[in-house]
């Protein structure tokens, strides 16, 4: 029986694009499918998965591809499915004889690989890192996309097959529930860090001004993360708790992806202000597709790369410069305008359910990495 090995070094082993869609795939296909993540140890088998993951330094790339690359001789995959530079150099290495297959879903170099790093040392840091993931294209054998704009890097390796598969969830994760009237109390909700770079000081403006023009009505926030630092955690909670009294936060951590899953069919409007720069604009927001298939109303930042996919104005409101009143006097006119929001809801459900998928390009993947 064939083998295919996902190796993840930016991501867990039970992330839910690796282990709940990619793997759960290629399980139901005669396939014996391994997963490694090098930000844990985790080792056991479930779904006929098995998961045989090392947490290993950041911080020494060598030991971490070597590691890898033994790990690879040791299962003989015959397909490996790298997140990474790092797992394509430790594939290339090995001895074993496999197909490589890059899947690009993160900016390599990103804002996060800079920060912190002295002044003058940033351009040489920043075209190293471009540099190696340009040579990871070259060593691999096809490239999977999780989104167009992130493919670009790689368009001078013309020759090598690729696919672009988007972040579109299993509808059987979802739970779906039917939209409630929202014309005496709405859910409010955020999933992130509780940060500026991810808008979460936007969401507490937002939600106060909502709350003020409605004096009458109880506004809940849900919001589910953590905050990036002592700082933010200090500024932010003095924040909400001046508060109006019509507003109640419900504040709970990072969750499981089943747990997150669940959680989701508790809000009314979902939100995500997070910062229309450079990066973020070309980045295409994973929950996005999860927010539409609980079949509710979304208020995001007009990024380019969602404008690329999808019409906000359809499903709810798009946050364009800065203009937190008429996001305010949209939600309100949702609690005004039931027929609004219940048209927005049923046409969230009806995109989820009609495009944005993973039923609609699960073949298509599969296929791909298994040559068929």
């Amino acid at each position: 029986m064939n083998k295919i090995l996902l190796i993840n070094t930016l991501h867990k082993s039970q992330d839910d694009r690796t282990y709940y869609h990619h793997a759960f795939a290629l399980s139901n296909e005669n396939v014996q499918v391994f997963i490694f993540s090098s930000l844990e140890t985790k080792n056991e088998i479930a779904h006929n998965i098995h998961i045989c993951s090392e947490k290993i330094s950041t911080k020494n790339l060598p030991n971490q591809v070597l590691t890898i690359s033994k790990l690879i001789n040791k299962i003989q995959p015959s397909i490996v499915i790298c997140d990474s530079p790092t797992g394509v150099f430790s594939a290339t290495i090995s001895k074993n004889s496999n197909t490589i297959i890059y899947d690009v879903t993160e900016w390599i170099p990103s804002k996060k690989h800079l920060k912190n790093t002295k002044l003058f040392l940033i351009p040489f840091k920043f075209f190293g890192l471009l540099f190696l993931n340009f040579v990871a294209g070259l060593l691999t054998y096809k490239f999977i996309f999780g989104e167009y704009h992130k493919s670009k890097l790689f368009k001078p390796i013309f020759w090598k097959k690729r696919l672009i598969s988007t972040y579109f969830p299993d509808l059987i994760y979802i739970k779906q529930t039917p939209p409630r009237a929202i014309s005496e109390k709405v859910r409010l909700y955020y999933s992130g860090w509780f940060n500026a770079e991810k808008g979460f000081d936007k969401v507490l403006e937002l939600s106060v001004i909502v709350a003020n023009a409605n004096p009458t009505k109880k506004i809940e926030l849900q919001i589910t993360g953590a905050y990036s630092n002592k700082v933010d955690s200090e500024g932010f909670e003095s924040i909400i708790s001046s508060f109006p009294k019509n507003t109640t936060v419900i504040s709970s951590n990072f969750k499981n992806f089943e747990d997150f899953c669940e959680e989701l069919k508790t809000a009314d409007i979902f939100l995500d202000l997070r910062k229309n720069d450079f990066e973020n604009t070309r980045c295409l927001p994973i929950k996005l597709f999860y927010y539409l298939a609980c079949g509710r109303p979304v208020v995001y930042t007009g990024l380019r790369a969602i404008k690329d996919v999808l019409n906000l104005s359809e499903v709810g409101y798009s946050f364009e410069n800065n203009d937190i009143e008429s996001i305010a006097n949209g939600i309100s006119n949702y609690i005004s305008n039931s027929k609004l929001y219940l048209e927005h809801c049923e046409r969230a459900k009806q995109l989820s359910e009609n495009q944005y998928n993973w039923e609609k390009i699960k073949p298509e993947f599969v296929n791909f990495v298994l040559n068929k």
